[in-house]
């Protein structure tokens, strides 16, 4: 990620423009509502479901980024060919290094009477429809909770134990989320986005 870090300092210094390209999952709505992503280098969505008081929001997974060209003020081009994988955790080698952990991540957000406890360990799977197996996730990291009467809101990431790298569908299950209500699946595919950066802006 440093070099990433580099050439965005180096954009904001220079005021050129550049085209960005990112590997996302995003998914149908599917009964959900869709908030796109915010101007420049944005590329995660947001899906939410309500049902009453309570409500489960989930982002689009961005899975590789990529700085496809910079340059001039109007026209970037100086083309950069490389793609880099997002890392989900921050793990370091008994050498030192960076392990680049490219595991599935799911972050999402939940607003619900269940109680802290339920919430703590939530039922969602992942679901690979090419041999319909069901991943329960391995890891949660990022917590973020707060309690407001009898609804609790909970800020997590799931790590899954596949490869977003060799991953192009998947879908998420959620069940005994929301005390109120079921929640419908998502089915995300993984699909280029491309963004245009003028000035550095």
């Amino acid at each position: 990620m440093n070099i990433l870090v580099l050439l965005c300092a180096a954009l904001l210094i220079s005021g050129c423009s550049a085209i960005w390209q990112a590997g996302v999952y995003d998914s149908d709505t599917n009964g959900w509502t869709f908030e796109a992503p915010k101007a420049g280098l944005d590329f995660e969505g947001r899906y939410t479901y309500r049902c009453g008081d309570e409500e489960i929001s989930v982002w689009s997974t961005v899975a590789k980024v990529r700085l496809v060209a910079m340059g001039p003020p109007i026209i970037p081009m100086f083309p950069f060919l490389f793609w880099m994988d997002l890392a989900s955790t921050g793990q370091v080698s008994p050498d030192g290094k960076p392990i680049i952990d490219n595991r599935l991540t799911v972050r999402m957000a939940i607003k619900s009477a269940n109680t802290t406890q339920d919430l703590a360990k939530p039922d969602v799977s992942v679901v690979l429809p090419a041999t319909g197996q069901h991943l329960a996730f391995e890891n949660r990291t990022d917590e973020i909770s707060e309690s407001t009467g009898k609804i609790t809101k909970r800020t997590i990431r799931l790590i899954y134990p596949v490869e977003m790298k060799t991953t192009d569908r998947y879908s998420v299950e959620f069940r005994n989320i929301l005390k109120s209500c079921g929640v419908p699946s998502l089915e995300f595919s993984k699909r280029i986005q491309t963004r245009y950066r003028p000035l550095g802006g």
